[in-house]
C-alpha cells in the first residue's frame, strides 16, 4: 500500500476533526481551540512582558516628551491587539463552523491548492501559527513535512486568497428554468432568440459573481450526479473548435480546463459557457432555433454543382460586413475598417474557398472569426466558423465542405 502524501493525510484528519465539531462548544463566546491554546499563550506572556518594560519606561520619562508619547501609543497598541487576539479568535471558530457547513457542498472548480490550505487550518491540521503585532492570526502550512517549504497564511486573507467554491444552486435552477422555459416554448411554436437567451444567461451569471461563474462550470447542471460539467465535456473534446478559440484574442485556448478555475480567467469562462448553455437550449428547442437567426449563406446560380446538385459557397458569401463609421470609432468593437478591407481583398482575389481561407494571414484569419462572430449570433454561425477552421487546418478538403453544406 502506497504511503499517504502529507496532503492527503491532512485532509483525511481535517475531515475527522470537522465532523466532530461540536456546534455549542465552538460557537460559545470563551471557546479557545485546545491546539491554540499554548500559542495563544505564549503570546500573551510576551505582551505581558513588552507591557511592564512600557510601564517603566513611562515613569522615567517627562510626560511633556515625545518619548512618553511614544510609549504611550505602544502601550495602547498591545491592549488593542490583545483585543483583536480575541476577535480572530472568535473568527476562527466561525470560520470552523462554516466550513463544516459547506464541505459536503464543495465545488470540483474549487483549485486543489486552496481545498488543502482550507482543510488544514480550519481542520486544524496546521504546522504552527503566530500573531502579529496588530494580533492577526497567521498559519504556517507546508506541502510536505520540510520546514523551508512553510507558508503563512492570513486568516483574514483566506477568503479571498484561497476561495472554495461551493455549488452555485441559484444559478443551476437559472438553467433548469430557462431548460422548462425553453420547452415550453417550443410546444407553444415560439421563436428561439438566440441572442436574447444568451445575453440573459451571461448578464445573470455575471451578476452572479466570480466564484459562481467558476462553480456552474464544474457543476453538474441537471443535479442527477451523472451528466458531466461544462469543464468535463471541454476536458473531453466539444465538437465545435470554436470552443478553443479565445473570444477575444483569437488564440488557442488549453483543452485543460483548469484554467477555468483561475479568477483572472471567469470573463472568457462565463462566455464560452453561456453560449454552450444556449447552444444546448436551441438543441432543446428543435427547428425552431433555426428560423430568422442568421442569414443562409447565399448560393450564385451559375455556381458548378457537385452530384448531389448544390452549389459551394462561394469567396462572396464569406465576405465580412462592411465597417460602419460607427463601427470603426466604437472601441468596445472588434471591427477595424482597415483590417476588414484587407480580409475581404485577400478572400476575393483567391482563386477558391479553401485557397482564401487556407492563405489567410494568421492576424487576419482571427479577425475573420471576431468580426463575424461580432455580426452573426447564433447557432448557425457557429457552424459556420467551425467549417472555415477545419477548412483552413486542412482536415476538410473543398469538396467534402461542399457536401457538408449541400446536406
Amino acid at each position: 500500500m502506497a504511503k499517504q502524501t502529507k496532503p492527503e493525510r491532512v485532509i483525511a484528519n481535517a475531515m475527522k476533526h470537522i465532523n466532530s465539531i461540536d456546534s455549542d462548544s465552538v460557537g460559545s463566546a470563551n471557546y479557545i481551540p485546545e491546539t491554540m491554546q499554548p500559542y495563544i499563550g505564549s503570546a500573551i506572556r510576551n505582551s505581558r512582558k513588552k507591557m511592564d518594560i512600557l510601564e517603566k519606561t513611562l515613569s522615567l520619562l517627562p510626560k511633556s516628551s515625545d518619548e512618553y508619547l511614544q510609549a504611550q501609543m505602544d502601550r495602547e497598541g498591545i491592549a488593542k491587539s490583545l483585543y483583536t487576539m480575541r476577535k480572530q479568535i472568535d473568527l476562527y471558530n466561525q470560520g470552523q463552523l462554516g466550513f463544516k457547513g459547506i464541505s459536503t457542498n464543495i465545488n470540483p472548480g474549487t483549485k486543489d491548492e486552496n481545498f488543502y490550505v482550507n482543510s488544514a487550518i480550519y481542520g486544524n491540521q496546521w504546522d504552527t501559527l503566530g500573531f502579529d503585532d496588530d494580533g492577526k492570526i497567521h498559519f504556517g502550512l507546508s506541502v510536505d513535512d520540510n520546514p523551508k517549504n512553510l507558508q503563512y497564511h492570513k486568516l483574514d486573507d483566506l477568503r479571498d486568497s484561497n476561495p472554495v467554491i461551493t455549488k452555485p444552486f441559484k444559478s443551476m435552477k437559472y438553467v433548469l428554468d430557462l431548460y422548462e422555459i425553453t420547452k415550453a416554448n417550443k410546444g407553444k411554436g415560439k421563436d428561439f432568440d438566440w441572442d436574447g437567451t444568451y445575453n440573459s444567461a451571461l448578464t445573470n451569471f455575471t451578476n452572479a459573481g466570480d466564484d459562481v461563474v467558476i462553480g456552474l462550470a464544474h457543476a453538474d447542471l441537471a443535479g442527477d450526479g451523472r451528466t458531466k460539467s461544462f469543464a468535463e465535456m471541454y476536458e473531453m473534446g466539444l465538437k465545435d473548435p470554436l470552443f478553443y478559440i479565445h473570444p477575444e484574442t483569437g488564440e488557442p485556448l488549453d483543452p485543460n480546463p483548469e484554467w477555468m478555475k483561475e479568477p483572472e480567467n471567469v470573463e472568457i469562462t462565463n462566455q464560452l459557457m453561456s453560449r454552450y448553455i444556449t447552444n444546448t437550449m436551441s438543441d432543446v428547442a428543435g427547428d425552431v432555433a433555426m428560423r430568422g437567426q442568421a442569414p443562409e449563406v447565399k448560393i450564385s446560380a451559375d455556381r458548378e454543382l457537385d452530384d448531389s446538385g448544390a452549389a459551394s459557397p462561394t469567396q462572396e458569401a464569406i465576405l465580412l460586413p462592411e465597417v460602419t463609421i460607427e463601427e470603426d470609432k466604437d472601441p468596445e468593437l472588434v471591427a477595424d475598417k482597415e483590417l476588414n478591407d484587407k480580409v475581404n481583398k485577400h478572400i476575393k482575389k483567391a482563386e477558391s474557398l479553401h485557397e482564401g481561407i487556407k492563405t489567410m494571414p494568421k492576424k487576419s484569419f482571427d479577425y475573420f472569426l471576431k468580426r463575424m462572430r461580432e455580426t452573426i449570433q447564433s447557432t448557425r454561425a457557429d457552424k459556420f466558423l467551425q467549417d472555415m477552421i477545419n477548412l483552413r487546418k486542412a482536415t476538410l478538403t473543398p469538396a467534402q465542405l461542399i457536401k457538408k453544406y449541400s446536406k
